[in-house]
């Protein structure tokens, strides 16, 4: 996209370009859109409906601020008169032929009224007359080009004066009234003539040499960054050129009334537009119209500046708007309350001029991409109480921001802050504090216990370590501690038993080792995560005292090897249970269904055995079941199929499980159905097994004895992403309906006995595709042209089509197209009958390219130099070819490649080929 234009200026291009008075883009701005109050931190929506201590770091919803109210308000820009330049009348020069020569001559002498001459003059004297009328002719041009001048000159000093006297006229009329109304306490004005407009700024030769000089020096005296502009490009630089030359208000720098409105224009484009403005998703008003509070995302108030109100900015709300850049000069904006820049693609650093905005209350640049270090001291934001600074790239010490001492929501996850926390105990108002997904190291300080009003805490995936403070057991407001992901140690705390509020407690992913302890029979909360903790001994019975859990979750712990606790049958509150990899045997309890409310019940990895208890079917609200990895026998049970709000269910690996496949008809809901590595295997051919169930996204049927041909129905489920057959006794062709899912991403069919070509078109609309393995069966022609419609794909393998007997297997060249797969990380064709010479410049874009395998096949020509380009490869087989040139030794450079098996008909440098293999 073009950026936009205005006046002579065009951001990012060196050529000036003026719009015509008729362009379109410059017309009456719509209606700003309406600026819903930004959700700016919730938990995502999740049907399961029980608190997440899983530490993804979801958040609760908040409102952060008052209902922002969009003002539709916006001044008509007239279009300003322009004059053409009067047409200057060319000078005529003085064109003196032979024939204008002759016709003087014949004025001097008329031979025919001079009958007394009856001879022609002579030649000489023609010559002689000639001479001397040319000679008078020229001294005549002479004089009138003398007085040409003359004239010129007189009237261009007289035109100086004149213009020289109507200046000063006007100076002393602009000075005269400028005197009557400071004496009447009005505004200066310039009072109306009925002469035509004048020329705007940018037309004249003259004025805007001095408006350009004095906006410029004004406003670098007040700039944040007055370096920026020596650079004629700077954003900074940019804003005064507008200000200068186009902006329809017509500032005075010099005039006290002026420069703040002046100061304010030029910190919005400075700061955002001129920074970043390509491309934004709304920008209307923008250095277009002439009240900067209607610009969108702008919100302006009434304030007292030096005795005068003044409409001030005072909300930016510029979220989800495609920014690319902020400066320093919105740090010239020190009334501003409210700054809203989220989900923008900022790569800039923050700007240390942010202390300057000293009324901040709420700050919101989440979801950008922006790095470096916040400000040493950000004591100055005294009035910030929300700041969100998540998912950036920011680093540097966290400990800074313990001097806001009135923040009540600080969240700084999933940056590059390190230190500890030293100093939190400052932010005495701390409701909300989130830090979760950096570098911070040292302990749980006990300070944060001076936090009485903190509500939720999260700390997850840091290097936190020791153990935690009895201290935080005290705090009389917290409702969710998540230290998961972290090294602490010394044991499960004890001092949450007596929190009063505590709801969410997860201290999963650390080193507490030790038992369960009995205290915990006392808990008060209702969801425990201590999955991964390094936990032994018995499951404590001593749990199902804790009879406000809703979620507990003990998995990837070193229990002892036991049966199914009973009393956890007992715990009938529970809607998540989470027991995978805790060394349990035996069968799965009959009377699960016990637990009538569960919704999530994970029970893999295990060591269960004997049939899949029917009563399971009766968990009406059942939401994800995983029973995977396990000795399970039999039949999938029909009750089952009862489970119509089931979303995802995995049995795989689980050998004996058979008698064909399950019932999931009026599992409506269903996304996730991975069956892999059983005996569930069934004929598919002409089946609506899956069709029956349009919400599929992920089905894994790999090696479960499945038969026929696929169906050709597959084309209505469009919502399917991940499909795995691999390793069965499919026949037939691959149906070409699969080419109207344009959601899928892996398709696996390895292993099978599908024979015939790659359908035509099939890869026009997978342009989603990241996986693609067609190895090990029996296609033959050619990879499709169209494969590069699929420009997404990282791992491609059509290896091992051909049989023992030669038969079948891919051929003709490799197709040009297959450069277009720039994400292409894995290419194997091993196996087949390619023939023809590599294309030329495959190695110049598959630079992405880690292992590359085109062994075995009829390959010839030259191995193409341009394979020297593929920088990351790691792996290349090329034996079993007839190419016919030396191995390209810059291929040898390439410091990441660690095997070659290089065509033993070739010459190939020892140093990087193994001729042992030959």
């Amino acid at each position: 996209m073009e950026p936009p234009m205005y006046g002579k200026y065009r951001h990012g291009g060196d050529d000036e370009m003026m719009l015509s008075d008729g362009d379109e883009s410059f017309g009456p701005p719509p209606p700003p859109p309406e600026h819903a109050h930004p959700d700016d931190l919730h938990f995502e929506n999740n049907e399961v409906n029980v608190p997440s201590v899983d530490g993804d770091g979801d958040k609760f919803n908040d409102e952060y601020s008052e209902d922002y109210h969009n003002q539709s308000a916006y001044a008509d820009v007239e279009s300003s008169g322009t004059h053409d330049p009067p047409e200057e009348k060319p000078l005529e020069e003085d064109e003196a032929d032979v024939n204008d020569l002759m016709a003087e001559y014949d004025e001097d002498v008329d031979f025919e009224e001079d009958q007394s001459v009856e001879i022609p003059p002579t030649s000489v004297v023609q010559r002689m007359v000639m001479q001397e009328n040319e000679d008078k002719t020229g001294e005549n041009r002479n004089k009138g080009i003398m007085a040409c001048l003359c004239c010129c000159l007189i009237i261009g000093l007289i035109l100086i004066i004149v213009g020289f006297t109507t200046d000063m006229f006007k100076d002393s009329e602009t000075k005269s009234v400028a005197t009557a109304n400071d004496g009447e306490g009005g505004t200066t004005t310039t009072p109306p003539t009925d002469s035509a407009p004048a020329a705007s700024p940018a037309a004249s030769p003259t004025v805007p040499d001095t408006r350009t000089a004095d906006v410029s020096a004004f406003l670098r005296g007040v700039s944040m960054e007055p370096s920026a502009f020596d650079e004629v490009d700077s954003s900074a630089t940019l804003a005064a050129n507008w200000l200068s030359l186009e902006d329809s208000l017509e500032l005075d720098p010099t005039s006290a009334d002026d420069q703040f409105r002046m100061t304010q224009r030029f910190a919005l484009l400075a700061g955002f537009w001129f920074a970043s403005f390509d491309d934004w998703n709304s920008q209307s008003g923008w250095a277009f119209n002439e009240d900067e509070c209607t610009w969108d995302g702008i919100v302006c108030s009434e304030v007292n500046v030096d005795g005068v109100s003044v409409q001030a900015v005072t909300e930016i709300y510029l979220f989800d708007n495609n920014l690319q850049g902020l400066s320093e000069e919105i740090g010239l904006l020190p009334y501003v309350k409210i700054l809203n820049i989220r989900g923008n693609v900022i790569e800039s650093p923050m700007p240390q001029s942010i202390v300057n905005m000293n009324l901040l209350e709420e700050l919101y640049i989440y979801d950008n991409l922006m790095t470096g270090e916040w400000p040493s001291d950000l004591s100055a934001l005294s009035s910030l109480r929300k700041l969100d600074a998540s998912n950036n790239q920011f680093s540097g010490p966290v400990n800074r921001f313990f001097d806001l001492t009135a923040v009540d929501l600080l969240v700084l996850d999933k940056n590059q802050f390190t230190g500890n926390l030293n100093g939190v105990g400052n932010c005495v108002n701390l409701v909300r504090l989130t830090i979760s997904e950096n570098s911070l190291t040292g302990g749980v300080n006990a300070e944060l216990s001076n936090l009485v009003n903190l509500e939720f805490l999260w700390l997850y995936s840091n290097g936190l370590t020791g153990s935690i403070p009895d201290e935080i057991g005290t705090m009389p407001a917290l409702q969710v501690f998540d230290v998961f992901n972290n090294d602490l140690s010394g044991g499960l705390p004890t001092t949450f038993v007596d929190s009063p509020s505590l709801q969410v407690l997860t201290l999963a992913d650390n080193n507490f080792g030790g038992q369960i302890p009995d205290a915990y029979g006392q808990l008060k909360v209702g969801a425990l995560n201590i999955e991964n903790c390094g936990l032994t001994g018995a499951i404590n019975p001593e749990l199902a005292k804790a009879t406000a859990l809703v979620s507990l979750r003990l998995a990837e712990n070193n229990f002892d090897s036991a049966e199914f606790p009973d009393f956890i049958l007992g715990m009938t509150n529970l809607v998540e249970l989470r027991l995978n990899d805790c060394n349990i045997q035996g069968s799965i309890p009959t009377n699960i269904d016990d637990l009538s409310l569960l919704q999530i019940l994970y029970l893999h990895n295990n060591f269960f055995g004997d049939v899949l208890p029917p009563r399971l079917g009766n968990l009406a609200d059942l939401r994800m079941l995983n029973l995977s990895n396990q000795f399970l026998t039999g039949a999938v049970p029909q009750r089952w199929s009862r489970l119509t709000k089931l979303v995802s269910i995995d049995l795989s690996d689980n050998p004996s499980l058979e008698g064909g496949l399950p019932d999931i008809s009026g599992m409506q809901a269903l996304e996730e159905l991975k069956l892999a590595r059983t005996n569930l295997g069934e004929d598919i051919t002409g089946t609506t097994y899956f069709i029956d169930v349009p919400s599929l996204k992920y089905i894994d049927l790999t090696k479960t004895a499945i038969t026929g041909r696929l169906p050709n129905n597959w084309g209505l489920l469009q919502s399917l992403e991940e499909l795995r057959l691999a390793d069965n006794g499919l026949t037939g062709q691959i149906p070409r309906s699969l080419r109207a899912v344009e959601t899928l991403r892996v398709l696996i069919l390895t292993g099978n006995a599908l024979r015939g070509t790659i359908p035509d078109g099939f890869f026009d609309f997978l342009t989603e595709l990241r996986i693609l393995q067609l190895n090990r069966n029996e296609l033959s022609g050619a990879l499709p042209e169209d494969i590069s419609n699929s420009f997404r794909l990282q791992f491609l393998s059509i290896a091992e089509n051909r049989d023992v007997n030669g038969d079948f297997g891919f051929v003709g060249p490799l197709p040009d197209s297959l450069g277009d797969l720039v994400n292409l990380r894995e290419f194997e064709c091993q196996g087949n009958q390619i023939g023809g010479e590599l294309p030329e410049d495959m190695g110049q874009f598959l630079v992405n390219l880690e292992i590359l395998d085109i062994s075995n096949n009829q390959l010839s020509g030259n191995i193409p130099g341009s394979f020297a380009s593929m920088t990351s490869l790691t792996e290349f087989f090329l034996d079993g070819n007839n190419f016919e040139t030396a191995w390209p030794e810059n291929i040898c450079n390439i410091s990441t490649l660690s095997i070659i098996k290089p065509d033993c008909d070739i010459a190939c440098p020892a140093s990087c080929c193994n001729r042992e293999a030959c």
